[in-house]
């Protein structure tokens, strides 16, 4: 039995982390098989490239746009060749902390890297691979600010994305509004709540559970 894939997205601070261990307690609640993931990461490969991207401080490593770009998609053909698809071959849903939509919106509509070639690469690194939902998580321009600090501060680290100013942040949510536009059948936007974590988790399973018809187990 396919498994099926599901995504989340969204900017920093959006509370991805926090909505994919509240699906993953629905989940095994209910006694649904399911793995989580994250990009980049998860594989050897994919985690070594993860630290090259977010925390590489060396002055002697440049990492433009578009090597930046080069670096997400290699770490992704890992992800989806030793994990994702191996995982939804065994009928497991497969919940990943970002996909291709990601490079989509930091590297192509954020930081200018030409769309078509990274949908090019794309496609090469994941065979034609597309998540059955893809849930943005949304917060409005006028508190993403807030909503990064926060984030930011709860962690203790920043990372280079993390590091950009908050005109690039805002971009990279509006990029994601434009691709729930594009995409509306797979692109679902949940609004942010403040202080309102179960209904979010409410309207995202108002999307999953029409995708868990049969159980997995």
């Amino acid at each position: 039995m396919q498994g099926k894939f599901i995504t989340f997205e969204g900017g920093e601070g959006s509370g991805k982390t926090t909505q994919i261990a509240l699906l993953e307690g629905y989940l095994k609640k209910e006694g649904y098989s399911y793995i989580s993931g994250r990009e980049p990461g998860k594989t050897p490969l994919a985690e070594r490239i993860r630290a090259i991207l977010l925390y590489e401080t060396s002055e002697e490593i440049i990492i433009t746009p578009k090597i930046e770009t080069l670096l997400f998609i290699t770490a992704r053909a890992d992800y989806v060749e030793q994990f994702v698809r191996p995982s939804l071959q065994q009928g497991k849903i497969v919940l990943s902390d970002r996909f291709y939509d990601s490079t989509v919106v930091y590297q192509g509509l954020a930081k200018g890297v030409d769309l078509e070639m990274i949908k090019t690469l794309n496609r090469l690194a994941t065979d034609g691979l597309t998540p059955d939902l893809t849930l943005v998580l949304d917060v409005p321009e006028e508190i993403v600010a807030r909503t990064l600090a926060k984030a930011i501060g709860s962690s203790g680290v920043t990372d280079r994305l993390e590091a950009e100013n908050i005109e690039f942040h805002r971009k990279v949510y509006a990029g994601f509004r434009s691709l729930a536009e594009e995409e509306p059948k797979r692109v679902k936007l949940v609004p942010y709540i403040h202080g309102g974590l179960k209904e979010m988790h409410q309207q995202i399973l108002a999307y999953v559970n029409p995708l868990l018809s049969k159980k997995t187990t």
